[in-house]
């Protein structure tokens, strides 16, 4: 493998993609005489990055390939992010072939993009929050507007969030999608930028806030949208998923997802079931939520929106926000219910009395969805092959307590 300090540079395709690669390289002849290695490192940038690129290969095995997504940045005033996929082929005992491709944009092409698709010029550019699907940046431009320039790393997740925003077209608690241009391989979303920040002083947060903020969710939630991820009921959808994250879960964690997988197929009957999927936003946490000196601003960034139920739309509001505001989950209901349909669940065995929008049921339902929270965490993790810092244990916990209730 190279040394720790090789860089394997990306170079662009083009100068409008903004997309990179790199061919295969020549195999290189490892040194150490023998194949009884566990691990190298690489840089894959030129620049400094968070985290390395690591291929593990078993001693003595003749050929491997793996393949891992993980967010690469980089410094020195040019920060870039993206997911990186990566494969390395072990070929006897000492050659190597090494091939990264991926999805890597650079902060400031977007300030270009801006400039070369639309015409407009930064004149300052404002702090946005932490995106972990897409590279983002939010600006006044010289035109005296805030504008709002997403480019999400696959162009499945632009499209989604285009769909949603156009359903959302006349909804004033979402900012409005002014344009979209496919360029390269690179779908890019102009996005109204509005005069708010990500709700981060939950404490302090008044009433009002919160139930604006409920009333604001159901308006989402009228929207009727498209099915299930292709199926025919929310039920369906859960437990297809489920399935799925449980297949591609690495065994070392067999024991414990084994446990959580039959714990949410025997409280699936407590789960509100539906057939007619509305709006989720399916990423509602306080960065995603607008504020401004204690008042409700918008809700953002549509891209993991589909259709579903809309009671998992609480979930990182029960997670994130109600440990810090113990009352929010009330607050946040009283303006749900108070806003809309009577019937908000529309669920096949729930239509005359929603009776998960009682805040003691819905605690109890946010339980049941940490199984498929941890499911889909660990999912991710095992997908990747990543299982550094600290989401790995928040997802096996989420799994934990969820079983330690029900078996209290």
């Amino acid at each position: 493998l190279p040394p720790a300090n090789s860089p394997l540079s990306f170079g662009r395709s083009n100068s409008s993609s903004m997309r990179s690669s790199a061919d295969w390289r020549e195999p290189q002849t490892c040194q150490t005489g023998t194949p009884d290695w566990a691990q190298r490192r690489f840089n894959v940038f030129s620049t400094p990055l968070v985290q390395s690129v690591v291929c593990w290969f078993e001693p003595h095995q003749a050929e491997a390939e793996r393949q891992q997504d993980l967010p690469v940045r980089g410094v020195e005033g040019s920060p870039r992010t993206g997911l990186c996929c990566f494969r390395a082929r072990l070929v006897g005992t000492c050659c190597v072939r090494i091939r990264c491709f991926g999805t890597v944009t650079a902060v400031a092409d977007l300030d270009a993009m801006a400039e070369q698709i639309w015409g407009l010029r930064v004149a300052r550019p404002l702090p946005v929050t932490e995106s972990f699907g897409s590279d983002v940046i939010l600006f006044e431009a010289t035109d005296g507007n805030r504008y709002v320039i997403k480019n999400s790393f696959t162009p499945a997740k632009g499209q989604r969030e285009i769909d949603a925003l156009n359903a959302l077209d006349a909804n004033d608690d979402v900012p409005r999608l002014l344009d979209h241009r496919l360029v390269g391989d690179g779908m890019y979303l102009l996005i109204e930028g509005l005069d708010g920040t990500p709700w981060t002083s939950i404490a302090d947060s008044p009433p009002v806030l919160l139930v604006s903020l409920g009333a604001a969710v159901r308006r989402v939630h009228d929207v009727e949208y498209g099915s299930f991820d292709g199926c025919d009921s929310w039920h369906e959808m859960l437990r297809s998923n489920a399935d799925r994250y449980h297949g591609s879960i690495d065994a070392q964690e067999a024991r414990l997802v084994d446990r959580g997988r039959v714990a949410l197929e025997r409280c699936l009957p407590l789960v509100p079931d539906s057939t007619q999927p509305v709006l989720v936003q399916f990423d509602l946490r306080p960065g995603n939520i607008l504020t401004n000196g204690g008042e409700f601003v918008a809700l953002i960034d549509f891209e993991s929106a589909r259709g579903g139920h809309p009671s998992m739309d609480f979930f990182k509001l029960w997670q994130q926000v109600e440990p810090v505001v113990p009352s929010a989950l009330s607050s946040i209901l009283e303006g749900y219910r108070a806003d809309g349909r009577s019937t908000g669940a529309r669920s096949t065995d729930e239509a005359s009395d929603p009776a998960w929008m009682d805040v003691d049921r819905l605690r109890q339902l946010m339980g049941i969805y940490s199984l498929y929270h941890g499911l889909a965490g660990l999912a991710w993790c095992s997908i990747r092959d990543d299982f550094s810092g600290e989401f790995p244990d928040v997802n096996r916990n989420l799994i934990r307590s969820a079983l330690a209730a029900m078996e209290a």
